[in-house]
């Protein structure tokens, strides 16, 4: 014995299934006793048929009440545990994909709609934007500021932002929380590239700004000299005017201000 498949939901009421289409043709529910062509829904399992599941309806048997509903010829079981479904009308192929496309349409709507681009989101420009000798097409940037007239917003490049540029709404797409993360790192390689170190690559000499200082005595903002580096998980000893000691900080605790090799008090 085979359960049917291939069963296709056309329409639901209250979350319920009221019509769906096998083979070609369309089947509405009734409310009735399942009879001889019906496709009838397992409500209540029994023996080795699962609840849920699509079957055929060979014959009735029985006296009102205690009828038994054969499907695929062998298996029986009570009209209580099947609901029935009958054919209405004979559908083309094509049409029945239609109905389907249709209530994909209507879940669709049901989706809330995305919210507009804002100052201070980041945004991806669009494929279809030429270069205009600052940011182009994929280019990631950043909304600064609304503009009036024929341009929504001013923008500047994640990786770029000695300029700017003006753009409106429907050249700019919301960019992805990894878009954003991937240029904000491409940026910061750039920086560590142009004075020959690999990102995070601080050394003994350099004017670091402290970001995090929590676990220290130093503030959030103090400007200081890495004054020794060690190779435990909180490597670099900040020294300021001020705090000479517990004075150690980890890697995303401080930003490179300049680099050692820059320094003209050296």
């Amino acid at each position: 014995m085979a359960k049917i498949t291939g069963v296709k939901t056309v329409d639901m009421v209250g979350g319920e299934i009221t019509k769906v289409a096998y083979g070609g043709d369309e089947y509405v529910k009734v409310d009735g006793p399942a009879v001889k062509g019906d496709l009838v829904s397992i409500v209540k399992a029994w023996g080795g048929i699962p609840a849920g599941e699509f079957y055929s309806v060979d014959q009735v048997t029985g006296t009102r009440g205690r009828e038994f509903v054969y499907i695929d010829g062998s298996a029986n079981g009570y009209q209580s545990s099947v609901q029935p479904f009958r054919k209405v009308s004979a559908q083309s192929a094509p049409a029945i994909e239609e109905r389907v496309a249709t209530l994909e349409k209507r879940v669709d709507a049901l989706e809330p709609a995305e919210e507009p681009l804002k100052v201070g989101d980041y945004a991806k420009i669009a494929d279809h934007v030429s270069y205009d000798g600052y940011a182009g097409a994929g280019d990631i940037v950043e909304i600064h500021s609304n503009v009036g007239g024929f341009y929504d917003f001013r923008v500047v490049k994640v990786s770029d932002k000695s300029d700017y540029t003006l753009f409106d709404s429907r050249s700019l797409v919301r960019a992805t929380d990894e878009e954003v993360a991937e240029a904000k790192a491409k940026l910061e390689s750039e920086k560590w590239a142009k004075i020959g170190r690999k990102p995070n690559e601080f050394k003994v000499g350099d004017i670091v700004r402290v970001l995090d200082g929590s676990d220290s005595w130093l503030s959030d903002g103090d400007i200081g000299e890495i004054a020794q580096i060690d190779t435990d998980d909180v490597p670099y000893r900040v020294k300021t005017a001020e705090v000479t000691d517990s004075n150690w900080l980890c890697v995303e605790g401080i930003e490179l201000i300049t680099p050692v090799e820059a320094r003209f008090d050296r």
